[in-house]
């Protein structure tokens, strides 16, 4: 099944991180993103793992998704570091904990947006799209 939003041709092309522990949600995350014609900078299994690909890397993405909850460095770590360093990339908080408390936290820890893991597919698509600031 594909998951393709409007007219995809009609956006600039953007660049997006995957920062996720689990491959399964990484890679469908990919396949609806580059379904919809955005392009992918990487993909990062923890947050230290995405500073160190964001220190790496010569281009760095517009958006990263960032999942809360990962061994190693979570999300509400990189967030900070990341808001920090490279303030103009949007991070999106991708996560299955969609409690008051927790939304607040992350946003306060940096992230521009939250979006529950439980969302539909066409609202993940349309708030990547959103907070490219292209739309």
């Amino acid at each position: 099944m594909k998951y393709k939003f409007n007219d995809p041709m009609k956006i600039p092309p953007f660049e997006v991180a995957i920062v996720d522990d689990n491959a399964l949600v990484r890679h469908a995350t990919r396949y609806m993103l580059s379904n919809n014609n955005i392009n992918i900078a990487f993909e990062a299994e923890n947050g230290q793992d995405c500073i160190e690909k964001m220190q790496q890397s010569s281009q760095k993405p517009d958006i990263i998704v960032l999942d809360m909850e990962m061994p190693i460095m979570t999300g509400f770590q990189a967030a900070v570091i990341l808001k920090k360093n490279w303030p103009l990339t949007k991070i999106i908080a991708f996560s299955g904990r969609d409690d008051s408390e927790s939304i607040r936290d992350i946003l306060a820890a940096g992230a521009d947006f939250f979006l529950s893991k439980h969302s539909e597919p066409a609202a993940f698509i349309s708030l990547v799209r959103s907070a490219s600031g292209l739309v």
